[in-house]
């Protein structure tokens, strides 16, 4: 216990906090599902843009203040100040054995801001609360889309059938959280993208943009499907307008996919979404002339095997004939495996160096260590 003596209380300050009326939208993570059985938890983060400016965008379903205790995901929106971006990590989450780190893991793309100027909650008109709610930085995960309940299979997610591919965000601390009860670390590796701080403002709005694209296109995607032959015609009209209205993100997740929406370990996935974002941005810094070259990511192996297809379905003694094939693939291509992608950025020079080594910040909630300090300061005895 501490013996200084209480604060003087700012009655103002506790009455506009009680006061308060948060716009959250609260998930149930068990049973809250799509008409199609998909998980609402999971469901495509969107953006309103302004007509004038895409500096400051809004940005739903964040995933925010969430109690996996309670199976109670609490989704928030936030208005993003593009020009505040300080800088942007990639952050491999990796799975342990025999408390180390393995090579199964999964990727994201995590934004900071600078002290005290990051994304702010509003209200549903998109005006930002007074004090403002603020968050220190907005992680980007491109994940398979799944039903409630239902675990990730590696090797189901070889069939371009079998998930749905789905952009989410999340603040930082409650990515972190979850990870930490699923005893996952996180490793954090600092960018150093050419064009300086200017190409971390343009790598995020790349990043909502190819989301905000995926989301729309989902839509546009739904609207043809029997399930919504109920919709009345001005909903109807209204979603198919909203759908086309944002040429940005529409080009940005075409550039990107090609229209293909669905998840694919190998093509489309977290890593390959976390790096195509990348690549993005870095070719429109240099048709903008913001940089004089523009370094090559190979996100992608120069070619796919034709037996990688079959493989989802194979069983039995097809599976165990396929092995080999598969240990010599990952060796000769060992940047396809989550968390031995780094190598992809560290091979085109994009990540921090110090001392002639690559910047890695490793956290793991068991140990105590978050990318927000200590957790024993945070919680009260």
């Amino acid at each position: 216990m501490s013996s200084s003596e209480p604060s003087e209380i700012d009655i103002e300050a506790v009455r506009r906090v009680l006061h308060r009326t948060v716009p959250v939208t609260p998930i149930d993570i068990l049973s809250d599902a799509l008409s199609d059985g998909l998980s609402m938890a999971m469901i495509p983060l969107r953006v309103d843009w302004t007509e004038e400016d895409v500096a400051d965008p809004v940005i739903h379903r964040v995933n925010v203040g969430s109690n996996p205790v309670t199976g109670r995901l609490n989704f928030g929106s936030f208005r993003v100040p593009l020009d505040r971006v300080s800088g942007a990590e990639l952050v491999t989450v990796n799975v342990k054995a025999f408390g180390m780190d393995t090579p199964a893991a999964h990727c994201q793309l995590r934004f900071l801001f600078e002290d005290g100027e990051g994304p702010a909650m509003v209200d549903m008109e998109g005006n930002i609360f007074e004090p403002a709610i603020r968050i220190p930085d907005l992680i980007i995960s491109w994940e398979a889309w799944r039903r409630p309940g239902q675990g990730f299979n590696f090797k189901e997610g070889l069939d371009e059938a079998t998930y749905a591919l789905t952009p989410r965000a999340y603040e930082g601390a409650q990515r972190f959280l979850e990870d930490g009860l699923k005893d996952l670390s996180w490793n954090c590796r600092p960018l150093d993208l050419p064009g300086g701080r200017e190409s971390y403002r343009e790598l995020l709005l790349t990043a909502l943009q190819a989301a905000d694209g995926m989301t729309r296109s989902q839509v546009a995607n739904r609207l043809e499907w029997d399930a919504a032959e109920d919709l009345d015609d001005d909903t109807r009209r209204g979603l198919e307008e909203w759908a086309r209205e944002a040429p940005g993100s529409n080009e940005a997740i075409d550039e990107i996919l090609g229209g293909d929406l669905s998840y694919q370990l190998l093509k489309r996935s977290c890593i390959t979404m976390a790096f195509f974002t990348v690549d993005l941005c870095l070719k429109r810094m240099h048709l903008l002339g913001r940089i004089s070259e523009r370094p090559e990511i190979k996100v992608l192996p120069n070619s796919l095997p034709d037996w990688l297809d079959g493989l989802a379905h194979a069983k039995g003694r097809t599976l165990g004939r396929s092995l080999g094939k598969i240990i010599r693939f990952v060796h000769q291509n060992s940047t396809v495996v989550p968390g031995l992608s780094y190598r992809i950025l560290e091979d085109a020079g994009l990540l921090r160096r110090e001392n002639g080594k690559t910047v890695v910040h490793h956290y793991f909630m068991r140990s105590g260590k978050s990318p927000y300090g200590s957790l024993k300061d945070r919680l009260i005895e």
